[in-house]
This record gives structure tokens, sequence and C-alpha cells, in this order.
């Protein structure tokens, strides 16, 4: 039942039902946060069910409330300072930009769901990670553009304004005509717009990337990009690799078996990780609800992935596809991973030279404040080895303190880290890795002039995963580092044992230097693993054994050791270009 006894009696009566639902959206949006959202979600509720109901003209209804919705939370969002605040409101916005796409995409407008996936993931990554600094107007006077400071704070105070101003809809609104919803932009949106432009002159002059609102301009030579996310009523595909987007819908991809498919995934990571059988029944599913859709027609072809909400903590590349032989999705496509479209154009732009010029090699096995069984065996004996294997191209700090390694970022296009590491999901900013003496945060990093590093591989525990309960972030290193100006990054989804690890990344440098691009050779060093046999791996690796948790292993396991161990050979993710 609507709050508008008065509908339902004209010749349009969904169409006439939405316009006033859109007016209670746009009173409410002018007074209050809360009462704006509610207004949204309660006129994208109304416009699902109608649609449930079989009313079709739901379908454009449902798309421009949840539309509203994205751009209400995103909003807010966006001009949020504080931490907390910002972790609380992103925790609300969970999901709400797979919903939009979902419903754009159904009315057809494939592009728009484009847009509002792509500005609502920009925001987040921006808010999240690159917040504009405490001291402003001190930056800005040091910059020599104290005027700047005068025209955000006008801006600023400008749409407070225009957003509090007195409400009059018969002013402000048209009422329903033709066939369509028609489209408003009050004055508040004006300020709004104006804000947006000035605070993206701040962040040109202070180095810092603000997100905007249009979507991405993809270039078909670099691949094929395709966004992926569930929603409630199933999932899709939106593919870019022509001129014009591809849905592509996915029943099966429902946001309710998403998240069973996450939390038996998180229960191997915690509980089993050596159980084949799990293994082998979320891949299968992973291939059957998505990855089928998303390779076919695809042999050998580059493949870049932008997962939305749960499906980033998901080792896509590794699902099982339908058929025989059995394949792996990585063996049809070199797969890439990207936090957004807009992102992953900015690195291919500014990729350097694909060989590495000169690298930084850092191996700690056993840092400040870990215990004697949680040591990495194997990390300086990695970095010793990748550091022969560049031969006078690298430079090796020992020990590899804060300030030596420090000291060496700048004057180096690639970053090798052989070392513990954690991605911090309720701070990503206190995301680490632990070095010789004290932690190398993700702050450190940032608060750098931006660069253009070619490769940052964190070959280190846990520096892919971001926080459960705020999947859409998009955060972690390889967001982060893509923002602070690395083209392209390497980390892990799951902790990783270091044997298996230096195999992979000796051999991921073997084909890198024969002149493909980094992420086709890490593909490429993901399949050799996963075929290799010991006779190949001892080279790399002298005394190497192949081990499992319950002895020696027996059959295939004793002369292929990680065929079937895709805990071993699909933990490694390439982030970029």
């Amino acid at each position: 039942m609507t709050p508008f006894p008065e509908l339902g009696k004209g010749k349009h009566p969904v169409r006439d039902a939405g316009y006033w639902y859109r007016v209670a959206y746009e009173r409410h949006r002018l007074s209050s946060v809360i009462e704006a959202s509610a207004a949204a979600q309660t006129w994208a509720d109304w416009a699902t069910a109608e649609v449930d109901g079989g009313r079709i003209d739901g379908i454009d209804q449902a798309a421009e409330a949840h539309r509203a919705v994205v751009e209400q939370f995103s909003r807010e969002l966006a001009r949020r300072t504080d931490p907390e605040e910002i972790r609380r409101h992103a925790a609300r916005m969970q999901g709400v930009a797979a919903e939009a796409g979902y419903w754009l995409g159904r009315a057809g407008r494939v592009r728009e769901a484009v847009a509002v996936v792509e500005s609502a993931r920009a925001v987040l990554l921006t808010t999240r990670v690159q917040r504009l600094p405490e001291d402003l107007r001190g930056r800005l006077v040091r910059a020599g553009r104290a005027e700047l400071f005068d025209r955000y704070q006008e801006a600023e105070q400008a749409l407070d304004t225009a957003e509090h101003r007195g409400y009059d809809p018969a002013a402000r609104l048209s009422p329903p005509a033709g066939t369509g919803i028609e489209r408003v932009f009050p004055p508040e949106r004006l300020a709004w717009s104006r804000f947006q432009a000035v605070r993206q002159d701040v962040g040109k002059v202070l180095g810092i990337t603000t997100a905007d609102e249009d979507g991405p301009e993809w270039n078909a030579a670099d691949g094929r990009l395709v966004y992926l996310a569930a929603a409630r009523r199933g999932g899709y595909a939106v593919i870019l690799e022509a001129v014009e987007p591809r849905l592509v819908a996915l029943p099966e991809l429902t946001a309710t078996r998403l998240d069973d498919a996450v939390d038996r995934f998180r229960n191997l990571m915690e509980k089993d990780i050596e159980n084949g059988e799990a293994w082998s029944a979320l891949l299968r599913w992973l291939g059957t609800a998505a990855m089928d859709a998303v390779v076919a027609g695809l042999s050998g072809d580059d493949l870049v992935i932008v997962p939305v909400g749960g499906l980033g903590v998901l080792p896509l590349h590794a699902a099982i596809l339908s058929g025989t032989p059995l394949r792996h999705a990585l063996d049809v496509a070199d797969i890439r991973y990207a936090p957004n479209a807009r992102l992953a154009i900015e690195a291919i732009r500014h990729a350097g030279p694909e060989l590495p010029g000169s690298a930084l090699v850092v191996g700690v096995n056993r840092p400040p404040g870990i215990e004697d069984w949680q040591a990495l065996r194997h990390a300086e004996q990695e970095a010793d080895v990748i550091s022969t294997t560049l031969a006078g191209r690298s430079r090796r700090p020992q020990p590899a303190t804060l300030a030596a390694v420090l000291a060496a970022l700048d004057s180096t296009d690639v970053w090798h880290f052989a070392c513990h590491g954690f991605a911090d999901p309720t701070d990503p900013l206190d995301s680490a890795i632990y070095l010789a003496d004290e932690p190398l945060r993700l702050r450190h990093l940032l608060s750098r002039p931006a660069g253009r590093q070619r490769l940052a591989l964190l070959s280190a525990c846990q520096t892919n995963v971001p926080d459960s309960r705020r999947l859409d972030e998009v955060i972690g290193f390889p967001g982060a580092l893509m923002r602070a100006g690395v083209s392209g990054v390497i980390a892990s989804l799951w902790t990783v044992g270091d044997t298996s690890t230096v195999v992979l990344m000796q051999r991921f440098y073997e084909i890198w230097l024969t002149g493909v691009n980094p992420h086709t050779a890490l593909c490429r060093a993901q399949r050799w693993l996963r075929t290799a046999t010991l006779a190949e791996i001892q080279p790399l690796l002298p005394g190497a054994r192949a081990t499992t948790r319950t002895g020696p292993p027996q059959g295939r396991w004793a002369t292929q050791p990680y065929a079937e161990s895709p805990w071993k050979w699909a933990a490694f993710t390439y982030t970029g270009a």
C-alpha cells in the first residue's frame, strides 16, 4: 500500500505513484540524511513489489529508485571526513550499487548500470583511502593556492544552504508526462556539481584523486572488461569489449547464494584449507554461476574482472568451467582484477616498460613479535633468488629496516616484499608489511608523492583480504597502491605456504623476463605450478618435497604436488595493468 491514498485512479497508476514517491524522496533529501535514504529505499521497495506483482511499469520505477538510493548514499559518504562515520556509512552502503545495476540493466539502461556501479566503487575507495587532509588550509597555502581553500569553503557552504532551503515541489518538479519519468535538476544538484568541481581542483593540487560519476571509456584492445555482481533476484555480468556494453543475466548468482559461497570459502580458510572436495564444490559453483558466461568465446585473451561485493574475496580465476576435460577459468584467459574500470584505465595509460628497470627486493623471515613457529622459512631465500635473477637491477637493503625501505621506494619501479603482511579491514591505512624493525604501513606509502611504479609484488600473507562486513569497499593493498600510482599489484587472497610461493615467484620472474606482460606472466606461472612435477620444482627450490597435512602424498600428489591443490597455486591475484 502506498502512502498516497489518492493514487491509483488515473490511466498510469504506477507512473503516477512513482512521481509522488520521488517527490517524497526529494523533500526528505533537503532536511534529513536518514529520512532521505529511507524515502529512497521505500520508493525502491514499492517499485520492486510492483514488479513482483506483475506490473511491468515498475521496472523503470525500480531502476530510478535504486539509482536514487545509490546517489544519496554516495553523496553523503563523499562529504564525510570522520573515519568512524565513514566506516558506519560504508557498512550501510553494502549491496546498494549491485541492486541498482541489476534494475537499470533490466530496464535496458546498461550504460547507466555501468556508471552507477563504477561511481559507487570510486566513492568508496576515495573516501576510505584518500580523504582530504585535515590541514587543508595549510597545505594549500604551502602550495601557493590559498584562494582555493576559500573557494572550497564557499562551495561547501553553498551546498549546505541549497540542501536545507525551503521546499517548493510545484516550483521544482514537473508532473509525470509522456512515457517515462522526467529527470529533475534542482538547485542543490547544481551546488553539488560545483562542490565536486572545487573538490577535484583541490585533489589535483594536493595529488589526491577524487571520484567522479562518469562511466568509463574502455578500450577493447586492452581485452574484455567485466563487471560481475550479485543482486537479490539474480546476478549479472556487464561486458565491455565493443562500442556498447553487453549485459548477461546470471540467475544462479543471487546475493543469498553468494553469501553462502563466501561463508563456505571462509570456513575453508579458517578450518579446513586442504579439503579438496569442498574446494571442488566451491570452484564448480563459481564456474556454473558466473565464470562460464564471463569467459565465453575467449581463448588466451586478456580478461579484466571488476568483482562487486563478496565476489571480491573469491578466486574467480580458479573457477572450474563446465564440460570436459577439466578446465579452470585461468586456462582460457589471462585474468586480472581491478577495483573499478577507471583505475584500470589509468594504470594501463601510465604503465611503464614491461621489463623491470630497477627493483626493491625485501625478505624478512621473522620480524619482531613473531614466534618461531610463525616465522617464514623461505622468505629471505626467495629474496636472494629474486635478486640474483634480476642481476644488477635489484636493491636489497639488509637489514630491511623501515628507514632503508622508505629510502629506496622512489628510486625503484618494482617492489618485491617477501614478508609477513596483514590487510587491516577496519582501517586500511594501518595495513602493514612487517619489516626487520617495524611495519611498513599503507599510510607510509600513500603519504609519498604519487609515483609511477610498474609493479608491487606482495609475496606475503593476507595482502588482498577485504573486510567481510564491508565487501564493497575494494580496499586492501591492491586498490590503495593503485591509487598511489602503482600500475600493477600481485597480492594474496589467503594465507599462503611459503614453499609454493617461492617456487611460484621464481617462475613468475623467469616468464616475465622473456618480455610478456607481468599479468600474463603470473597467469602462466600459476598454470605451470598446477601441473609441475617434482622434477621441475626441485631446481627452483632444492630439497623441495611434496607434503600434506597428513603426511607424504600418494598417487598424483607424489609427482604433481599442486595439481589438486588450488589453495597452493591460486592464492595470488593480479590487480591493475
